[in-house]
C-alpha cells in the first residue's frame, strides 16, 4: 500500500515524497527490505511517463519520490512490487505548477485596444513554463500617467492567465505597466493607443426612444464613460422604468 502527501497531491519542483509499505498474502506488514519496488507516473494528456525514485528503508517500507517531474496536470500514479501494481493502483493524482517565475511571464495585447474593453492578457508560468492554474497571484496594470487613472486589478481566469479590462474613460496614448505580485512583468512599460468606444447606433437610438431630447444627450455622455456590461445594464434598467 502507498500513503503520504506525494501519493495524493504533488507540486512541480518538489520532492513529492510518499511511503510504500509491503505486506504478505495475509496482509501482515513485512519487516525486511529487498523487494523489487518501482513504478511511475503517467501524464494523462500527453502520455509522458516519469519513473519513481525508490529508497529501501530495510524494514519493509520504501520511500518513493518523483523530484524530476516538470509538467503540471492530471496523472496516474502506479507504484509496483515485482512489476505488479500495488493495492488501489493506479491512483489519480493532480500535479500543481511550481511557483511563479517572473521571467516566464508573458503579456499579450489585442490588435485593437478599446476603452472599456479587454486589454492585455497576462500569462503566469513556473520555472518549467507550466501555466500557474489555481495560483493565488496578484496582477495589476497601471496606465500612466497615474494621476489620471488608478491601477486596474486583473481578473483571474483560474488557468494561470489574467485579463485586464481598460477603464471606460481611458482614451489616448498610455504607458502600461503590468505588476505581478508587486514586481514589474518583463517587457514593460508597453505603449498602447486606447481607442474611444462610442455608443453603437442601436444604443443611441434606444436612448432617443426612451428619453426626451433635452435629457438624451446628457445620458449618452454618461453611457460613453461606461463599459459594455454597464451600458447594457443601464439601458435595460431605463427600458424597464419606461414600461412602468
Amino acid at each position: 500500500m502507498a500513503y503520504g502527501r506525494g501519493a495524493e497531491t504533488a507540486v512541480v519542483g518538489d520532492d513529492n515524497n510518499f511511503a510504500i509499505e509491503t505486506r504478505d498474502a495475509f496482509n501482515n506488514k513485512l519487516a525486511m527490505g529487498g523487494a523489487d519496488v518501482g513504478g511511475n507516473l503517467t501524464h494523462l494528456e500527453s502520455g509522458d511517463v516519469v519513473p519513481l525514485v525508490i529508497t529501501d528503508n530495510g524494514d519493509g517500507t520504501y520511500q518513493a519520490s518523483y523530484p524530476d517531474l516538470s509538467k503540471a496536470g492530471d496523472y496516474e500514479l502506479t507504484p509496483t512490487v515485482s512489476n505488479v501494481p500495488i493495492k488501489n493502483a493506479p491512483m489519480k493524482l493532480q500535479v500543481k505548477p511550481g511557483g511563479t517565475n517572473l521571467d516566464n511571464t508573458t503579456v499579450d495585447f489585442p490588435d485593437l485596444n478599446v476603452s472599456g474593453q479587454l486589454g492585455p492578457t497576462v500569462s503566469l508560468r513556473d520555472d518549467n513554463h507550466n501555466l500557474r492554474f489555481g495560483g493565488e497571484d496578484n496582477v495589476v496594470a497601471e496606465l500612466l500617467p497615474k494621476s489620471k487613472l488608478p491601477p486596474v486589478k486583473a481578473k483571474s481566469k483560474g488557468d494561470g492567465t489574467f485579463e485586464v479590462f481598460y477603464p471606460p474613460n481611458a482614451r489616448g496614448l498610455y504607458d502600461v505597466t503590468v505588476k505581478v505580485n508587486g514586481r514589474d512583468a518583463p517587457g514593460g512599460p508597453f505603449e498602447v493607443d486606447v481607442q474611444d468606444n462610442p455608443l453603437s447606433p442601436e444604443q443611441a437610438q434606444a436612448v432617443d426612444r426612451i428619453l426626451p431630447k433635452n435629457v438624451a444627450g446628457t445620458f449618452k455622455r454618461l453611457l460613453a464613460d461606461a463599459d459594455s456590461d454597464e451600458r447594457a445594464q443601464l439601458l435595460a434598467a431605463l427600458s424597464a422604468l419606461k414600461k412602468n
